[in-house]
């Protein structure tokens, strides 16, 4: 009890801390009634907070397609539609 975080005098048997307590390490905590008389110190009791989460992960951007490969699809576009444009005027005949 020789680092104290948190010291307080209260009405009830709560007690709310709002203060931000670290990751991973061990807490220990204990109690002394003032009313209606004093008393000796309560035993010593302890808790231990989770382990901090992990690191999110990087976030990448995936990589942007090249340009060879959108004139490869155009080109590959322009010849489907000369394809099925002859293939029509050929039924036409």
């Amino acid at each position: 009890m020789t680092q104290i975080v948190a010291e307080a005098e209260v009405p009830t048997t709560a007690y709310d801390y709002d203060g931000h307590l670290e990751y991973g390490e061990s807490y220990f905590w204990r109690v002394m009634a003032l009313e209606p008389v004093p008393s000796d110190w309560s035993a010593t009791f302890s808790f231990h907070t989770e382990a901090a989460p992990p690191a999110p992960p990087d976030v990448t951007p995936p990589p942007e397609t090249p340009l060879w490969a959108w004139v490869v699809i155009i080109v590959g576009l322009i010849l489907l539609i000369v394809i099925i444009v002859l293939i029509f005027r050929m039924r036409r005949r």
